[in-house]
């Protein structure tokens, strides 16, 4: 039966989203997109895919830290040399790189552990509680990372009418929320956010059309920021 157009979308952002994950994920992608693209099932959209950082999904390291995080086994992992105890939750993807996403036994902080850098994992016996535990959830909220578990605090934006429509559009960080619309075009935007860094690339990728009105030491450290590499360019001799 024909798929209707609908349907056809959901599908290419559902094989957008796993794509560029390892080579065996990739040919069975070639050969799904094959069939899908059968004069029946023509469609009009294209979606761009994400890119990610290429990983064997059937190596011995991710076939640990899966096993674990499905027994819920707490486990010592390793990365670039240090040793330490957690709770491992997911494996996650941000900006199209790989991590783990586990609770520090130590200070009790969930964290991500790069997985390229991770050189050991090993799971216990011991089996932690999910009791109080919302991992999605806590996701929704997870921009970079660079999140501080534990941290919250709301960063406040004018965007000028230049981009303000794409804003309007969609929300950029999903703690996203429109404040006021100005009779010039312009629009106050807030986030929340654990870290300056869950923020600074999306302010520095609309620059010059996007202004940080509050924290006044984030907005004091961007102006610093680029001041700093103005300077720069102008000692550069090409």
């Amino acid at each position: 039966k024909q798929l209707k157009e609908n349907e056809l979308l959901i599908a290419e952002l559902a094989l957008n989203a796993i794509g560029g994950i390892d080579e065996v994920v990739d040919k069975t992608l070639h050969s799904i997109r094959a069939k899908l693209s059968h004069p029946l099932y023509f469609t009009p959209y294209d979606v761009k895919a994400q890119l990610y950082q290429s990983i064997d999904m059937d190596s011995e390291l991710l076939n640990k830290m899966e096993d674990a995080i499905i027994k819920r086994n707490v486990s010592k992992v390793t990365s670039n040399e240090v040793a330490s105890i957690v709770e491992p939750y997911k494996v996650v993807a941000f900006d199209g790189i790989w991590y783990l996403l586990a609770k520090d036994r130590k200070d009790k902080k969930i964290k991500t552990y790069l997985v390229s850098n991770i050189n050991e994992f090993r799971a216990t016996v011991e089996v932690y509680s999910s009791k109080y535990l919302n991992v999605d959830e806590l996701l929704k909220n997870v921009h970079t990372a660079w999140f501080e578990d534990g941290n919250s605090f709301d960063v406040t934006v004018k965007v000028k009418k230049e981009i303000a429509h794409y804003f309007k559009l969609k929300k950029h960080l999903s703690s996203q929320k429109i404040l006021k619309e100005n009779g010039d075009g312009s629009i106050a935007l807030s986030f929340s956010v654990s870290c300056d860094e869950d923020v600074d690339n999306l302010i520095k990728a609309w620059l010059p059309h996007i202004e940080v009105i509050k924290p006044e030491r984030f907005r004091k450290r961007l102006v610093g920021e680029l001041e700093a590499y103005v300077r720069e360019l102008k000692n550069i001799n090409i």
